[in-house]
């Protein structure tokens, strides 16, 4: 559910910001397109990049979330 929410939600903003974009920039719809397509291509492969170092570095369950103290009520 998720990702369908995830994949509407940017087919929208792109039906919405495109024709935007190609105006702003004085280019076509399908080169603002593949521009856009771009953009969001390096930035899905950055942020998988990311998360991998992230939960590498700070795995979750670590040495963190052991020593956290507990606070008991008297």
């Amino acid at each position: 559910m998720r990702l369908l929410h995830t994949l509407l939600f940017e087919i929208g903003l792109q039906l919405v910001l495109l024709p935007a974009i190609a105006l702003y920039l004085g280019i076509s719809l399908m080169q603002a397109f593949s521009l856009n397509m771009a953009i969001a291509l390096f930035y899905l492969a950055y942020t998988f990049l990311f998360n991998i170092a992230y939960d590498s570095i700070f795995p979750a369950g670590g040495v963190a979330a052991k020593s956290s103290p507990t606070v008991t009520a008297e």
